[in-house]
């Protein structure tokens, strides 16, 4: 189904940038938004009904994470046969929900940096024994408005770093394997004023019987995220600030680096659903097992 139309439920920064993206591909008159702010420079209404009478293609709930369950169940309502696009992470909680009116693709776009291609391909056939995946970062430096107000710094509204950072999950699980056991804690260890999760950390054996381990934060000045993949005979490093991938195979080692990063991944996302190419998406069952695993773990604060 070519898309022509996009309503966009919400008006953050997350939203934002996908609509940079839509409107390289898209004329700006196909783009209609449900927010309660004014003055927008795009069609917009604050009501569920005014979206339905625009009639979009595609669907995109970019709300905070505490609304995506009601923003679901209203788009279930008046919508069937959409494509319904839904920001990760899918809930704040574990719902048992299983929508059946459309088709819906969750927002981890990290399955869609270059990098994560290369990794495929390299361990295609390799026997891999344990996997270390990382993402540490500092809350106050992500936007541009004070972090104190901003959703993550609130548990109730689905702030915390296992949520902001659940792509770690997503991407253990894309490239290794659904979990199988999983044990984790989340903590709030540091001077941050917000009452959510700034520090999770999590083993797990997936179906493919690799260990998995996770560690998140958002408290660290100095900004990390990678993954280190260690297998019989190779041991892969890979740095997704650097965009690099480090292989030392039988004691040769290579590094491949790509031009794309992170930021370059919401393009990508967003010209994948406008063409119809949605096979490397994160679906709406993979999206909740990983609510499921993350309200499994214990919170310390």
């Amino acid at each position: 189904m070519a898309i022509k139309k996009v309503g966009i439920i919400g008006f953050g920064s997350i939203a934002k940038k996908h609509i940079t993206a839509i409107k390289k591909k898209l004329d700006q008159n196909n783009i209609f938004i449900i927010s309660n702010q004014r003055d927008l420079s795009f069609s917009y209404s604050n009501k569920i009904n005014d979206l339905v009478a625009f009639d979009p293609d595609l669907i995109m709930i970019c709300s905070e994470t505490y609304k995506h369950y009601e923003n679901l169940i209203e788009v279930e309502k008046y919508f069937s046969s959409k494509i319904v696009f839904i920001e990760k992470p899918l809930f704040h909680k574990y719902k048992s929900i299983k929508p059946k009116k459309n088709n819906y693709l969750v927002g981890y776009n990290l399955r869609f940096h270059p990098i994560v291609s290369e990794i495929k391909k390299i361990i295609e056939g390799v026997k891999i024994n344990y996997v270390e995946l990382f993402c540490k970062s500092y809350l106050p430096e992500w936007r541009s408005s004070d972090y104190r107000s901003s959703y993550s710094s609130f548990k109730d509204k689905g702030g915390g770093v296992a949520l902001d950072l659940s792509h770690e999950i997503d991407l253990a699980q894309h490239l290794f394997g659904l979990f199988k056991k999983f044990e984790g804690s989340r903590h709030k260890i540091s001077n941050l004023e917000i009452n959510s999760d700034d520090r999770f950390t999590s083993i797990g054996v997936t179906e493919k019987k690799i260990i998995v381990e996770i560690n998140l934060n958002y408290f660290t000045k100095f900004e990390q995220r990678g993954m280190k993949i260690y297998g019989d005979d190779i041991s892969i490093f890979i740095d997704f600030i650097k965009n690099e991938i480090q292989v030392n195979q039988s004691d040769n080692t290579q590094v491949f680096q790509t031009p794309s990063d992170v930021k370059d991944t919401y393009e990508i996302q967003i010209n994948k659903i406008l063409s119809n190419e949605l096979d490397l998406f994160c679906n709406f069952n993979e999206a909740l097992s990983i609510n499921k695993l993350i309200d499994s773990t214990s919170f310390n604060d």
